[in-house]
């Protein structure tokens, strides 16, 4: 679990608490960020799998 994994849990229960207060288009910039930080996180754990591919497939 890396740092965009954290920080798009940490969105996601602001996203949570905000959407329960009404605030609806502070809820969808919270949701926003949420998807692009989790995106983020798939794509680099993503990345780091394939560096590691290759350098096995290297030696």
């Amino acid at each position: 679990m890396n740092l965009s994994f954290v920080v798009s849990l940490i969105f996601m229960l602001l996203y949570w608490v905000v959407s329960m207060s009404g605030s609806y288009g502070t809820a969808l910039i919270m949701f926003v960020l949420t998807m692009i930080f989790l995106g983020l996180g798939i794509y680099q754990a993503l990345a780091k799998e394939n560096r590691k591919n290759i350098h096995i497939k290297t030696r």
